[in-house]
């Protein structure tokens, strides 16, 4: 890639970065929750039941940060354990459904802002090169190949 390409490229991702992040947090703290719940609260919508390692291999984040962000959302009322064994057995309360409505109200409010001037197809398009480029940084990590030094 040209360095010219390159320097936008990450220019990009740092403002899709800040701008998700500074805009979920601006919507969803007001419902007492944080942006990086998110992802958790969808998961366990669509996952019933879904374990700690089951949230692992969906988030991208480390067992240790998993742990800490599901007893957050434990303290918040927003999802309990309901295993009685070692696996643990994740559900959402009706607290934090509620929770995950709002959070799924908050990224299509989001993603109809960014998308505004994008045609369907212009979309389609955007969204099958990110899965590419999500995809390639999945083999590219799982193979130790993310060291670029």
């Amino acid at each position: 890639m040209e360095q010219e390409h390159s320097v936008r490229f990450h220019q990009f991702l740092d403002k899709a970065t800040r701008f998700s992040r500074n805009a979920a947090s601006e919507s969803v703290e007001k419902y007492g929750f944080r942006h990086y719940h998110i992802p958790f609260l969808v998961c366990m919508a669509r996952s019933p039941g879904i374990s700690q390692k089951g949230l692992c291999e969906r988030v991208p984040l480390d067992k240790s940060r998993v742990s800490i962000v599901v007893r957050e959302l434990i303290s918040l009322g927003l999802a309990v354990n309901s295993s009685t064994g070692k696996v643990w057995s994740l559900n959402l309360t009706p607290k934090g459904t509620e929770a995950y409505i709002k959070a799924i109200n908050t990224t299509t409010s989001m993603d109809e802002t960014i998308f505004y001037d994008l045609s369907e197809d212009e979309r389609d398009t955007f969204l099958r090169i990110a899965t590419k480029i999500s995809q390639r940084i999945d083999e590219v990590t799982e193979s130790g190949d993310a060291d670029m030094s």
